[in-house]
Order: structure tokens, then sequence, then C-alpha cells
């Protein structure tokens, strides 16, 4: 990431985001930059211990698909309120964000009220170009994907899944 100081607080943009391009076409536009809060700065162990907390003062601490968005901030929001420690989710660093359009014209289209021109972009072209720039140079340099059990994620989604029936 390409460090730089805003005015008030860090700022990091990405710069793999900034690189992605296709026949030559920048495909991921920079269009500002969070508030400079979130969760990442909560150590897991840290958060078990604050669902455990929840947990003994009746709170329902449930997670996954159906129980919202942001449920890891809102967890740890609601156990430090109970602890009465404001404005914990803001660290002040403050991250890029990026659109990746498939229209070439998105500002007519999203101001103006403009028919959409499409990028001619398909699917398997895009593919083959990724398996080409990023996944085979990928597996050359690790190993670490040749130890992935699919049996076993799919036994665990299956789990997931009996527990919401």
């Amino acid at each position: 990431m390409v460090v730089t100081y805003c005015f008030d607080g860090i700022c990091l943009r990405s710069t793999v985001y900034e690189r992605i391009s296709v026949r030559g076409q920048r495909i991921a536009e920079f269009i500002g930059y969070t508030q400079g809060s979130g969760t990442f700065h909560i150590s897991q162990p840290v958060y078990e211990k604050m669902l455990l907390f929840l947990k003994q003062h009746g709170r329902n601490t449930d997670r996954g698909y159906g129980t919202g968005p942001s449920r890891k901030l809102k967890l740890i929001d609601r156990a430090f309120g109970l602890l009465n420690i404001p404005k914990f989710s803001f660290h002040n660093i403050k991250r890029g964000y990026y659109i990746f359009s498939n229209s070439r014209n998105l500002d007519s289209v999203l101001h103006r009220g403009k028919r959409p021109l499409w990028h001619d972009r398909p699917f398997n072209e895009l593919s083959a170009y990724w398996k080409e720039r990023w996944c085979i140079p990928r597996s050359r340099r690790t190993d670490e994907w040749r130890k992935y059990d699919s049996d076993h994620f799919f036994r665990r989604v299956e789990r997931q899944i009996k527990q919401l029936n």
C-alpha cells in the first residue's frame, strides 16, 4: 500500500488496485477514503473474550449469514458500550475505496440518466488474464493452496446450513 498523510489522519491506498488493467485500461478507479473506522485493530483472541463477555451479560452473539452487515463491528461496539468505552471503532486510519465500473460513461449514467456504454470485457478473457497474470505465478511461489481441503469446507458449510434449519 502507498501511505500518504491526510489532514486528519493516516490514509492508505491500494497499489494493487491502482495497477489492475486490461488491454492497458485501468479497471479500478479511486473514489475516496473511508472515515477511518473498523475492527482490524481488535485481535481475534480479544474479540472471542468480548463475545464471551456479551454472552455472560445475556446479549445475542449470533454471527454468520442472516445476522446483518458489519456484525463484528456491532458486537464489538456492544461490548465496549457495556464497558462505557466510547468510539472504539474510529482508529482514524482511512482506507481508499475503489469502484470497478462495467460502464465507460458511469458519470453520465449516474448524473444525467444516460444509457450505459458497456466495456467489452468477456468473462473468458478476464478469467484467462487473471489466471496467467496472478493465479499461475502465485501457485509457483507458494504451495499453501495444495493444503486446501474442499471436503472439510463443504462439511463445515453443511453443518452451518443444518444449524440454520
